[in-house]
């Protein structure tokens, strides 16, 4: 369970970055981080206007005008800085707030999400052995690769195609590793039903299991008492049986959580390494980014020598400029209307002869892609004959496998049920037999049955004789004979002898009818003996 709480939270999270109020989040940030860079470019662009209008000439111009254009730039200055203020501010609040609604919805699904399985646990310890083949979520396989293309998105300089090729084989291996165990672990699976036990009796024995064990740790009961209160609400099972289906079903119980240790240990070796790995390319990340920083550094003061280098070759680059204009004058004076006519003749020429060229590779492309389909697809309707035949005889031998057991299961039923019925032919006959031997031949004497027994005569005697105190009642013995006492017992146990069917039923609840084949006393009394 702690392993489905984990994998949800690292769900959320992938989903969380991939929302679309992030990413309209991200794009605002953007926005505004773009807006600032923009403004301190313009505050640095109006600082260096004052400063090469200052040192270019400025004092030269007369005292109004300079003044006034300083004063205009300063106040321009001010206004940039003022905005790249209110934009930082603007973006740090709206981070903030989003990210503290994102956390909070995260945390409501978590714990909805929480309940839930804790709801399907207990209904899965319910519903039976069936349930028991249901294997923990193997989705973590999706997870990892999606969180290690996540690292490889997030650090794209950290990491070359060489190191993400070695992680994914790393991960790769750790999987496998992780099913090689499952696999040699499931071998070892018990069985998923116990022999003889339907739906209905497991669903029985384990509502009494947990009331009874419920009752146990309540009482200090030891954990034979289960087992006796299983073989009291279940009468029709030998205790036997009960004590073995109690046994396969903790065997069961302990499988399933040695399967869920050994996903959980995967899930953190997983993590483990998801996490070193990350370590590892934020430090690279961070050593390029720090050399990135002083490349930077580096290249804004080379283009500060450059502009002080430019504003000097400018002065010298003039006059070869002006030499360079007047040579390109003469050349294109120079030019004749019959060279300029060969000229545009043989362009013409090459690019026809480009154009044909162009033309055939194109047309020779496409006979080759046709040429290729055409194969493709005749392989591909060779080898869909071939699966066909393939599943065609599998599924066969299939037919044929599943005909067979289920003539062989109909046989041996068959036989089952011939030979109960000669069990019960048999046990007929044995009782007929034994009724006609102890049949009782008595003449009715009203006289010698008002008489009384021998039975009676004995408590009689006992009576008269000295009494420690007079006992009225039924012992427990004598009322567990009673199929009336039983079952109200059993309906005030489960809490059902004030309802309508329970009120019916113990009525229509008869005491045991007397066996015609039953002995009187009436034979055995002293005065009926013969002489």
């Amino acid at each position: 369970m702690a392993a489905k709480l984990k994998r949800f939270v690292k769900q959320q999270k992938g989903k969380l970055e991939k929302s679309a109020a992030l990413h309209e989040w991200m794009v605002a940030h953007q926005q505004l981080q773009d807006e600032c860079g923009a403004a301190e470019r313009d505050a640095a662009q109006a600082q260096e206007a004052i400063s090469e209008f200052l040192l270019d000439g400025g004092d030269q111009v007369e005292g109004s005008q300079s003044e006034g254009d300083s004063r205009e730039l300063i106040l321009k200055v001010r206004d940039l800085r003022q905005r790249v203020a209110d934009k930082r501010r603007r973006s740090s609040t709206f981070e903030t707030s989003s990210l503290t609604d994102e956390l909070r919805r995260i945390r409501e699904e978590l714990e909805q999400h929480k309940e839930e399985l804790e709801h399907q646990e207990s209904a899965c310890i319910a519903a039976g052995p069936s349930t028991f083949e249901d294997e923990p979520g193997n989705d973590e396989d999706v997870t990892w690769q999606s969180r290690l293309e996540e690292l490889f998105s997030r650090f794209p300089t950290a990491c070359d195609e060489k190191e993400k090729a070695e992680s994914r084989r790393l991960f790769a291996d750790l999987v496998e590793n992780f099913l090689k165990k499952r696999s040699e672990f499931e071998a070892t699976c018990p069985p998923s039903t116990h022999a003889g036990w339907s739906l209905e009796d497991h669903e029985t024995f384990l509502r009494v299991r947990r009331a009874g064990l419920a009752e146990a740790s309540a009482t200090c009961q030891p954990q034979s008492e289960v087992v006796s209160r299983v073989c009291r609400m279940m009468p029709h099972r030998a205790q036997r049986d009960i004590v073995q289906h109690s046994e396969w079903y903790a065997e069961r119980l302990l499988w399933r959580r040695k399967l869920e240790d050994l996903h959980a240990s995967k899930s953190r070796q997983l993590d483990e390494a998801l996490e070193k790995l990350e370590r590892k390319l934020s430090k690279k990340e961070a050593g390029f980014r720090t050399a990135a920083a002083t490349a930077l550094d580096t290249i804004k003061r080379e283009a500060v020598q450059s502009v002080l280098q430019s504003k000097l070759d400018n002065h010298r680059k003039i006059k070869a400029d002006s030499a360079q204009l007047e040579l390109q004058k003469r050349l294109e004076m120079a030019e004749t209307e019959t060279e300029k006519k060969q000229l545009e003749e043989r362009r013409a020429k090459d690019e026809k002869a480009k154009a044909k060229a162009l033309l055939e590779n194109y047309r020779a492309e496409i006979e080759d892609l046709a040429r290729e389909k055409e194969q493709e697809a005749t392989k591909g309707r060779a080898l869909r004959e071939e699966t066909t035949k393939a599943e065609a005889q599998l599924n066969a031998e299939r037919v044929e496998f599943r005909r067979r057991a289920h003539a062989k299961k109909v046989d041996q039923l068959r036989r089952a049920a011939a030979a109960s019925e000669a069990r019960e032919r048999e046990k007929e006959e044995r009782l007929a037999k034994l009724r006609a031997q102890v049949a009782v031949q008595v003449e009715a004497d009203k006289a010698r049955v008002l008489q009384p027994t021998a039975a009676m005569l004995a408590a009689e005697a006992a009576a008269k004789e000295s009494e420690l105190f007079p006992v009225h009642g039924f012992t427990t013995e004598e009322l567990m004979r009673d199929k009336r006492f039983r079952l109200g017992l059993v309906l005030r146990e489960a809490g059902l002898h004030n309802t309508a069917a329970g009120r019916d039923a113990l009525i229509s609840a008869a005491p045991k009818p007397r066996k015609p084949d039953t002995l009187s006393q009436i034979r055995f009394a002293p005065e009926n003996l013969p002489p």
